[in-house]
């Protein structure tokens, strides 16, 4: 909106918008009018603009992503919000917005709460509520695997010797370690050619071959990069032929 006004009495030809929210760009180019107070003015602004002959584009960029003009930007905003000289711009919220705050503030209570009884490091390093990309798919089989072994109670013998007492939990290719999530992931050698592609991703994008990673529950790892490992452990999987065991 201010970008919008600063330029309204100005000549140009096209008008560029660089903005890190995702959702203010969806909600004016869907013209979704209550998604917030200051969209239909912003939607006004734009149409005289193309009335006259000026044409605005908006483009999204991620946020702390190390862009050099929106780290001005952040920096520069932050100074001003110190200041005393300045004009207060109130935001006043629409009842959709104040619904959706509502719903977050109370995702974040159940996330609390749940999070301070266990110690899975699944529900712990969550940062938010909701499914992640990387934890799901579409094939049946691959999801159950997936699912099976960020909670640890998939049908490796490590995990079904706890109520089989015929069954023992040591690898069934001849490791005296036991056979978990770990062990296949990580250690047993009879999956090392398998494993290999898998291995070479993870130290091409600097993160450690561990658990966590490797099965998308380390929150600190972005987004493009967890889909990349867990495309590459699927693969891992597969060739391996552990997805018909775990």
């Amino acid at each position: 909106m201010q970008a919008l006004e600063h330029t309204y009495h100005q000549e140009w030809d096209t008008i560029t918008i660089f903005t890190d929210s995702k959702s203010a760009i969806q909600a004016i180019t869907n013209f979704k009018w209550d998604a917030s107070a200051y969209i239909p003015g912003i939607i006004r602004h734009i149409t005289n603009f193309k009335a006259s002959g000026t044409k605005v584009r908006l483009f999204w960029i991620p946020g702390h992503a190390g862009i050099a003009g929106n780290m001005v930007a952040d920096h520069l905003a932050n100074l001003r919000r110190t200041e005393k000289d300045g004009s207060i711009l109130k935001n006043v919220y629409s009842v959709p917005e104040k619904i959706r705050e509502i719903i977050n503030d109370h995702k974040q209570q159940m996330l609390q709460r749940i999070k301070a009884t266990t110690t899975n490091l699944a529900v712990t390093s969550r940062h938010s509520m909701g499914i992640l990309p990387w934890h799901t798919h579409s094939v049946r089989p691959i999801q159950s695997a997936l699912i099976r072994l960020r909670s640890g109670h998939s049908k490796l013998n490590g995990t079904i010797s706890k109520w089989d007492m015929d069954t023992q939990p040591n690898c069934p290719h001849g490791c005296t370690e036991t056979e978990n999530a770990s062990h296949v992931l990580l250690q047993c050698p009879t999956y090392s050619t398998a494993r290999e592609e898998l291995k070479q991703t993870l130290e091409k994008l600097k993160y450690p071959m561990d658990v966590p990673t490797l099965t998308g529950i380390n929150c600190s790892i972005a987004k493009h990069s967890q889909k990349k490992i867990a495309q590459k452990l699927i693969v891992f999987l597969i060739e391996s032929k552990l997805l018909e065991r775990i």
